[in-house]
């Protein structure tokens, strides 16, 4: 077992209650209610918050999805102040395809995908441009390659491939390479969990 971030803290202040906590960030995969957050990414597990309820814009919510700007309040136990994230315990992620195989879907799923909208054989349908991340490569679509607004789902999408071997789809990819590395982390965090 390891730990992943699943938590991105803003900001934490004592609740009136004691032991209790209220936590605004950012959820960077789903959390339940009951669900135990570690504050250390080291293997010690006395240090930790238990969620027992989420709020999105003050309104109660039974579950955090990845990406949710959420307030949780908790109770904590720890002899250390969390700093940037809070961990979740994932089992180890073990790959079962390398690079070539996953530019092989891809390259399938593009010529599936976008092939409709080439006006010569010869224009690539991928970008030479990729990321990897540790549990998965996103690969980009080439961006000469346009279509009709009303398709737009299907011309303007890129291609996460997991090293397990599936595929998703995804929109543009974030604007910066730093954006882009933290997007990928996130994603890898995710297929750790659903060893996907």
């Amino acid at each position: 077992m390891n730990k992943e971030p699943i938590f991105e803290i803003k900001s934490i202040e004592p609740a009136i209650t004691e032991m209790k906590y209220i936590i605004k960030g950012i959820a960077l995969d789903r959390i339940n209610e009951g669900d135990i957050l570690y504050i250390s990414h080291q293997m010690s597990q006395d240090d930790y918050f238990v969620v027992e309820s989420f709020e999105i814009k003050d309104r109660k919510i039974k579950r955090a999805y990845a990406f949710m700007e959420i307030t949780i309040r908790a109770n904590g136990v720890f002899s250390i102040i969390p700093e940037k994230y809070l961990f979740d315990l994932v089992e180890e992620y073990i790959a079962e395809i390398d690079f070539h195989q996953a530019k092989n879907i891809a390259e399938n799923a593009a010529f599936n995908s976008l092939n409709q909208f080439r006006t010569d054989p010869q224009i690539a349908l991928l970008s030479d441009d990729f990321i990897e991340g540790e549990c998965c490569w996103i690969f980009f679509r080439n961006k000469e390659l346009a279509g009709p607004p009303e398709q737009a789902l299907t011309w303007s999408s890129n291609y996460v491939i997991t090293k397990k071997g599936n595929i998703f789809t995804i929109g543009d990819r974030p604007d910066t390479l730093e954006e882009s590395k933290e997007y990928i982390q996130r994603y890898s965090s995710h297929l750790k969990r659903t060893r996907e």
